[in-house]
């Protein structure tokens, strides 16, 4: 609040106005009369630390809402511990990230690399093609030469710009499975098939249509995918480059040479290690026992 302002001089009392609560004079509580000796060592007031932390929820209900206090925070300093998120922020996810929801996947999933849809909706309606890829928890999937879009390879050191046309996905309920059979759009439908050569309960799916069943595809081993341009290739990885036989002797001769460089660097005798060796390959080999006097 502003301070009032004053009409007149602050050196001269202001007159009491006769206004009564309770039938008592307003500054009667503001100046009490009490007997001395009356409140000797008493403190009237009491001196709270609003730093204490039992006073944390006194602290909050004071300050403003649209004030933060990061260190109050318990996730300031251990960036570790979960924080929930406000609402809004909820929202916000909900509405960019709507396959973050626990049931957003389709259950059963019908749609494999290699099937053949068509589009029965949406731009490209009518245009079939195989499944490239899957995006399970996206529900979507890449059909070729289905929503072809060009996509810019930024240019680099060696090559200029390139603009290249690649499949872009598209959502798994704008399209229907092509039946082998008839050629026709069909429904599919998952259903159990005992295998004759196992005997066991195998899933396959069905077209509702003519009751032909498609196989269900073993998942392919997933690959770490790297940079071409600096990882080895894994042929060049698994090729054997050692050959003991032609390396180990060369290495031998080396390591003998090494020694009697050593001993005439120290000692000022030239010896001949090599001479003593039966053949330069036998681990049995020593070198001269004539060694600095």
């Amino acid at each position: 609040m502003y301070a009032r302002y004053r009409t007149r001089s602050r050196f001269y009392k202001r007159p009491e106005k006769m206004l009564k609560a309770y039938n008592v004079s307003p500054n009667l509580l503001r100046h009490p009369k009490v007997k001395p000796g009356l409140l000797k060592g008493i403190y009237t007031d009491e001196k709270v630390d609003l730093r204490d932390r039992e006073r944390l929820e006194l602290v909050e209900s004071i300050r403003h809402p649209k004030e933060r206090d990061f260190y109050q925070d318990h996730t300031y300093h251990n960036q570790w511990i979960a924080r929930d998120l406000e609402a809004h922020q909820r929202v916000q996810i909900a509405g960019r990230y709507p396959y973050f929801s626990p049931d957003y996947e389709i259950k059963p999933w019908i749609w494999y690399p290699g099937d053949t849809v068509e589009v029965v909706s949406g731009e490209g309606a009518g245009q079939r093609g195989s499944i490239i890829a899957v995006i399970k928890y996206k529900n979507e999937i890449l059909v070729q030469n289905v929503n072809v879009q060009d996509v810019v390879i930024p240019a680099s050191e060696t090559r200029p710009e390139q603009v290249v046309q690649r499949e872009h996905p598209i959502s798994v309920l704008r399209v229907r499975h092509v039946d082998p059979s008839t050629n026709q759009l069909c429904h599919l439908d998952i259903v159990k098939v005992r295998n004759k050569e196992t005997g066991e309960l195998e899933e396959r799916r069905i077209s509702l249509e003519s009751g032909a069943l498609l196989p269900i595809p073993a998942p392919e081993e997933t690959v770490e995918a790297g940079d071409p341009l600096k990882d080895t290739a894994i042929q060049d990885a698994d090729e054997d480059t050692y050959d003991r036989q032609k390396e180990m002797p060369l290495l031998v001769v080396r390591r003998l040479h090494a020694m009697e460089t050593t001993l005439w660097t120290r000692c000022g005798s030239r010896t001949n290690i090599t001479r003593h060796c039966r053949c330069a390959t036998h681990r049995t080999c020593r070198p001269s026992r004539r060694m600095c006097s």
